[in-house]
């Protein structure tokens, strides 16, 4: 009798012992698509809010905060992944681990992550984020999670442009004089640059990159002695950079 006694109070102080499971205390990469499968309380019992800018300017930091919700629920996880840029953070209760970022403590239900933009030229970035709201009862059935992907632009820039010349470079009054450039746009935008040609510095003829004719200067209309040059402001439809003059 006197040991089975021992035995049962044996079972109990080890029941006892077991440290009560909420989230995974330290976070766990490679769930922020697909969620917290193993938890039994469903997808969609959860909502995961993230403070993402609509637009990010290339090489800038931003602060996001992560906040997960599910009733009365105040203990919980997250992983955040990001398709460009690179993730830190000065929160206690966040860690960065393979480039993606999850908890480091599973007693809250908000984080804080800094994302560093990735260079000009990087385009839409992709963010995936899972979020897991636990009821605290150490148990993986009733928890709730939800997950989101979110796309981010890359704030829309002037368009550049380069190389302007006019050809040819040594003109004679029977020469047409065309007007040659490159043009950039990260978007790949159009070009609606607009363009103005002047004679003997007075204004001659002006549009736009798609205005007919607005590329060359028939011979027609020059004079030996002439002095022509060009103003170009380039556009792509909604941003304007800085005039370029060339003769």
């Amino acid at each position: 009798m006197k040991s089975r006694v021992i035995t049962i109070f044996l079972i109990l102080v080890m029941l006892l012992a077991v440290p009560t499971i909420n989230a995974n205390e330290d976070g766990i990469i490679n769930k922020s698509v697909n969620g917290c499968t193993c938890h039994g309380g469903g997808e969609g019992n959860a909502e995961v809010v993230i403070d993402l800018p609509e637009e990010y300017s290339p090489g800038q930091t931003y602060s996001l905060d992560i906040t997960v919700t599910s009733g009365g629920f105040t203990s919980g996880g997250f992983n955040l992944a990001t398709s460009a840029g690179s993730l830190s953070t000065n929160d206690p209760n966040t860690r960065i681990q393979s480039g993606q970022a999850v908890h480091s403590n599973a007693n809250t239900n908000s984080w804080s992550v800094n994302w560093m933009a990735p260079p000009q030229g990087s385009g839409t970035v992709t963010f995936t984020l899972a979020g897991l709201a636990s009821d605290g009862n150490g148990q993986k059935t009733n928890d709730g999670w939800a997950t989101l992907s979110l796309e981010v632009l890359e704030l829309d820039s002037a368009p550049e442009i380069t190389n302007v010349q006019i050809l040819p470079l040594n003109p004679t009054s029977s020469d047409t004089l065309e007007l040659n450039y490159d043009y950039d746009d990260d978007r790949n935008q159009p070009d609606v640059s607009s363009i103005a040609w002047f004679r003997n510095g007075e204004i001659e003829f002006q549009g736009n990159a798609l205005t007919e004719g607005i590329m060359e200067i028939n011979y027609s209309n020059t004079e030996r002695g002439d002095v022509w040059s060009v103003q170009i402001m380039p556009n792509d439809g909604t941003n304007s950079g800085e005039i370029i003059a060339e003769e």
